[in-house]
């Protein structure tokens, strides 16, 4: 009799369970019919903002304007211009401040590189190339830096862009930022971006199984993701090789005009407290180094904050404004110490 009671009590609680389960689902169902998630749109910027005139790169004295997505803005930044952020170039087609001409002297600096060094995403004066040319001026350092960098560019279009203009500016330092997909190709969201697997007869049945699959292969495509981005075959791929190539070219090229070469190692940002891509940056390091050429890593400058805090927008991982004047001062110190010394 008391092992009945004690089946009875079992399978009354097991049943419980099921119901309450149940339950649950039943009401998240109903919350995702009436209320439908909406997923981000990953590595396609232009899905959620605007361009009010055609976009072009390096064209002298011109300006275009992005209008971000004010529903994003969890930091506020774009508020106080309604989501506009302005690109201007200057006489050279390099970004500037306005689409005006960029007092230059014999100390100058060419940068190069792809969309994190140009400022995606930020106003130039929050860029942290014109955060260091700010910086080092206070310091009694008088330089130039003219931005030349482009959306997109990998380490051999900037060499291209560096010959196109190497000999038009006189300059004493070529910087170089350099993003992880300058050598292993991938799009900057790269990571956080989910392949979804077809589900359409499960989507129309159930949201919430929907929701719950989606879950699932988010985390698996991330960790996906990350393993591929660490496979240390990436360094005998020819997209690699050929990059490195393109860098070894830029170091000689600066060398012939008496320049001084620096690559500044920017970070991927995701996983930056768990430093989860420092394989990846000691082996660019090591390259680097086995080429005799000058470096800063500043992919260990954000470690203590948190991944999202970094990102311009929640489906977009360029550096904000907050990453941008971390790198600026990691940079403005290292600069000081090498030509002050």
């Amino acid at each position: 009799m008391l092992n009945f009671r004690g089946n009875k009590k079992t399978v009354s609680g097991i049943v419980l369970v099921c119901v309450s389960t149940f339950l649950t689902l039943f009401l998240f169902e109903i919350v995702l019919r009436l209320w439908p998630l909406r997923e981000i749109t990953m590595n396609d910027p232009y899905h959620y903002t605007m361009t009010t005139n055609e976009v072009k790169f390096g064209v002298p004295f011109y300006t275009y304007r992005e209008i971000f997505p004010m529903q994003f803005d969890l930091r506020g930044y774009y508020k106080k211009s309604r989501g506009l952020i302005e690109y201007h170039f200057n006489q050279y087609g390099a970004r500037w401040l306005k689409a005006e001409e960029q007092k230059i002297g014999d100390q100058n600096v060419i940068v190069i590189g792809d969309s994190l060094t140009y400022g995606f995403g930020v106003r130039y004066e929050d860029a942290f190339i014109f955060k260091v040319q700010n910086s080092l001026n206070k310091t009694g350092i008088h330089l130039s830096f003219v931005n030349f960098s482009t959306p997109g560019f990998d380490s051999r279009e900037c060499l291209d862009a560096y010959n196109r203009v190497k000999d038009k500016i006189p300059h004493r330092y070529v910087i170089y930022g350099l993003h992880v997909n300058d050598l292993i190709k991938f799009p900057t969201s790269y990571v956080t971006s989910k392949v979804r697997r077809i589900r359409i007869k499960v989507r129309e049945w159930s949201k919430a199984m929907d929701f719950m699959l989606g879950q699932v292969e988010k985390i698996k495509s991330r960790h996906e993701n990350i393993k591929k981005l660490l496979e240390p075959s990436n360094v005998w791929q020819h997209y690699f090789e050929d990059n490195m190539n393109a860098i070894k070219a830029l170091k000689m090229e600066t060398e012939k005009r008496n320049a001084e070469f620096l690559v500044v190692i920017l970070p991927i940002l995701v996983n930056v407290r768990e430093e989860t891509f420092r394989p990846v940056y000691d082996g660019i390091e090591a390259q680097l180094a086995n080429n005799k050429i000058d470096f800063i890593d500043l992919s260990g400058s954000v470690s203590s904050y948190k991944d999202s805090e970094l990102w311009i927008m929640p489906f977009d991982q360029h550096p904000n404004e907050i990453a941008n004047q971390i790198f600026a001062e990691k940079l403005t110190s290292f600069l000081v110490k090498e030509m002050k010394g």
